[in-house]
């Protein structure tokens, strides 16, 4: 299902199910503050956003060496790779927001 312009509510699933492991059946936590973030980010550097994690699931976080208190258990952090970007300079824009 689409949840934005861009970005489709799978890319925000827990990726423990995508990699073929099994995990809880918890439902996946989808935080509209975050989906609009990740859309904003697209828009200002005109550019993919790629996301390479967001929700997780207690079993994948764990199984990652997420800590006890994630944000990614809440559906409120994603880890995302812009395209042609470097990392600092989407840092750099996040934080002024």
């Amino acid at each position: 299902m689409k949840v934005s312009k861009n970005f489709q509510d799978t890319e925000f699933a827990c990726k423990g199910q995508a990699q073929g492991k099994i995990c809880c059946d918890s439902e996946m936590k989808l935080n509209q503050e975050l989906i609009e973030v990740v859309q904003d980010i697209r828009y200002y550097f005109a550019s993919s956003v790629k996301i390479t994690s967001s929700y997780r699931c207690p079993i994948h976080n764990k199984r990652v060496g997420g800590v006890w208190n994630s944000q990614h258990l809440l559906g409120t952090a994603a880890d995302i790779q812009v395209s042609g970007i470097a990392p600092h300079e989407v840092a750099r824009i996040l934080n002024k927001k």
